[in-house]
């Protein structure tokens, strides 16, 4: 654990992480869970952002032209959708499971090109920081359902599944992932913490 952040990319799923969707009307109609406007400006000041996405193109540009505003889509780095998830044409036109392969984000060479200068980084970063890639140790997908992440289980940040109903108890569920994720931004490898933390949560859930 450091005095001081390192760069984090955060990965964001949209269905049920952020918004629930409850119909498959043009263009997307959806309801945002509490507290996002202020969670997506918090995310995009702070860290690197990536929207990756199982719906279809259209869905996810539809959706993302209304969660993000004025300047703030430009500076996400990447907005993965259905397409990105290496299917033949009868898988994607199919309701079937699908894995966000983080190996696959960190091969591309897009995604890597928006890691920070190291000029930029802040004199609160000391200059031994040798990190100049995304990778394992700084990359955190936010999502609700933890079978995707099956392949790097410890870059999850599971949260529950937004479907729009969700009572009191979910007002405080992005104002906890930002507290966790200025934590996690203090370790010099967020997946160990990851797993230290999962391996603490008691078997009853």
């Amino acid at each position: 654990r450091n005095s001081w952040s390192q760069p984090l990319l955060v990965i964001l799923d949209l269905n049920g992480t952020l918004v629930h969707r409850p119909d498959r009307y043009m263009p997307p109609r959806f309801k945002r869970r509490a507290g996002l406007d202020i969670f997506i400006q918090t995310l995009m000041q702070k860290y690197k952002v990536m929207i990756w996405s199982s719906a279809r193109p259209p869905t996810v540009d539809g959706i993302c032209r209304q969660l993000f505003i004025n300047d703030s889509r430009t500076q996400i780095v990447a907005e993965w959708h259905r397409e990105h998830f290496n299917l033949t044409p009868q898988q994607y036109d199919a309701k079937i499971q699908v894995y966000k392969t983080l190996s696959t984000v960190w091969a591309d060479e897009k995604v890597q090109a928006s890691y920070p200068n190291p000029k930029d980084l802040g004199s609160s970063v000391p200059a031994t920081f040798q990190k100049t890639r995304w990778d394992q140790t700084n990359t955190i997908l936010i999502d609700d359902t933890r079978l995707k992440a099956s392949s790097e289980p410890s870059n999850l940040l599971e949260i529950p599944t937004f479907d729009g109903s969700s009572g009191a108890e979910d007002a405080a569920t992005l104002t906890k992932v930002l507290q966790m994720l200025e934590e996690l931004s203090l370790h010099d490898d967020v997946s160990q913490v990851l797993h230290k933390w999962y391996n603490s949560i008691p078997k009853t859930g």
